[in-house]
Formats: C-alpha cells, structure tokens, sequence
C-alpha cells in the first residue's frame, strides 16, 4: 500500500517540479514541495510525515545547505531507487540507527523543520528512478491514487 507523505486527506503542493523562478533565477527543482501545516482558525499545527511505501534506510543526514534528509529505498515500486526526505526534523527519528533498517508504509519519522534556506515548514519529497530525479506528481501520486492540489 501507497500513502501520502504528510497525514492529510489531500497534499497540498506549494512548489512543483522542475523549473521555477526563485529569487529573480531560473533553477531546476528536483521534487515537490508540500505543505506541513495545517491552518485553523486559532493555530497552526504540524502535521506528521510518514513513510509512503515500505523501504529501507540508505542514509540520513545534513546536507551542505544545512537541509536535513532521509533516503530510502522503496520495496514496492520496483522501478524506483531513490525515495528522498528533505527539512525532516531528524531529532524526532530515534529508530534510525543504521542504513538497510526496513521501516513500513505509514510509519511517522517525524515533523517538518526550518532548515537550509527554507523559507517556511514543507517537505521536500523527491524520488530517483535509474535516469536520475523523476516527477513526483506525474510519475508516483497520480499512478498510486494519492490525491493531490496546487496552492
């Protein structure tokens, strides 16, 4: 079974594949950026982020931006390689200890963080097939029925 990387009934995207202007440059985005905070009419509250398929632990860590990431590897869409995490607060994932642990569809790693040159709480969610970056949108939400919409 196939979930949505953030607990809601439809992800919302706040940043698509591909090119987008940032800053007054064009540059390429490798996955979609997807809203983390659910706005009610008193508060803000962080939703949880989970595991979309079951897979095991490439590697957790810091990248030179200051991002914090998570790479997995996906069980269940076998021509997948790469299922990729950024801006997850990786104090709140006790169970990663090592690479190869196997962890379930559904398992929460956590909450989004501000981090890198993050402007606001969203997770970054990438995904590698063997050509390189592929769309998320295109290529794993609408084949697997997660429900999606555009900010």
């Amino acid at each position: 079974m196939i979930m949505p990387p953030v607990r809601k009934i439809t992800t919302l995207v706040t940043s698509n594949y591909g090119k987008r202007i940032r800053n007054r440059r064009i540059e390429y985005h490798n996955g979609v950026d997807l809203r983390t905070v659910k706005i009610t009419s008193s508060r803000e509250e962080l939703q949880k982020i989970v595991v979309t398929e079951d897979c095991t632990i490439i590697d957790k860590g810091v990248d030179k931006l200051g991002n914090t990431y998570l790479r997995l590897r996906p069980l269940v869409s076998y021509w997948l390689t790469e299922i990729i995490y950024v801006h997850v607060d990786l104090s709140d994932i006790r169970f990663i200890g090592h690479s190869a642990r196997r962890l379930s569809a559904g398992t929460a790693l956590g909450y989004s963080e501000l981090g890198g040159n993050s402007t606001g709480h969203h997770l970054h969610f990438s995904i590698k097939n063997f050509r390189g970056y592929a769309n998320p949108i295109h290529d794993y939400f609408i084949p697997n029925g997660i429900k999606y919409k555009f900010k």
